[in-house]
C-alpha cells in the first residue's frame, strides 16, 4: 500500500482528502503545519506528499525546498493550493515540486495525478 503525506492546515479539507485517499486504497498521514510536515516526512517515509502552500510556520514552498535539499529526497511533491497563477506554479517548480493542483480540485483529477506519480491505480 502506497503512503501519502497530506499536509493541510484546514481540518475539514484534511479530513476530506483523507477520506478520498483511504477509499482509493492509500495509507494516509496528516500534517497540519510546515514543521509537522517535515517531522512526519522523516518518520513515515511517504511515497508522495500532497502539500498545501499556505501553511502556518513554514509555508509549502519552504517545506518542499527542505524535502529536496535538507532531506535530499526525490519523493514526488504535489502542491495543492488556491494559489494557481503562472507565478505560483513556477515558484512550485523552482522549489522542486513535481506538480501543482489548484483548489478547489476535482476528485478524479486529484486521483489521476496521484496515480501518475505513485504508479498505482485507485481502488
Amino acid at each position: 500500500m502506497k503512503r501519502i503525506l497530506v499536509v493541510e492546515d484546514n481540518a475539514e479539507l484534511a479530513k476530506l482528502l483523507e477520506l478520498i485517499l483511504r477509499r482509493a486504497g492509500y495509507e494516509i498521514t496528516i500534517a497540519v503545519d510546515g514543521f509537522d510536515a517535515l517531522r512526519q516526512f522523516e518518520v513515515q517515509q511517504p511515497d508522495l506528499v500532497l502539500l498545501d502552500i499556505m501553511l502556518p510556520n513554514l509555508d509549502g514552498y519552504e517545506v518542499c525546498d527542505r524535502i529536496r535539499h535538507q532531506l535530499n529526497s526525490d519523493v514526488p511533491v504535489v502542491m495543492l493550493s488556491s494559489l494557481d497563477s503562472y507565478l505560483d506554479m513556477e515558484r512550485s517548480r523552482q522549489v522542486g515540486a513535481t506538480d501543482h493542483i489548484a483548489k478547489p480540485f476535482d476528485k478524479d483529477v486529484l486521483l489521476t495525478v496521484i496515480e501518475k506519480y505513485t504508479g498505482t491505480t485507485a481502488q
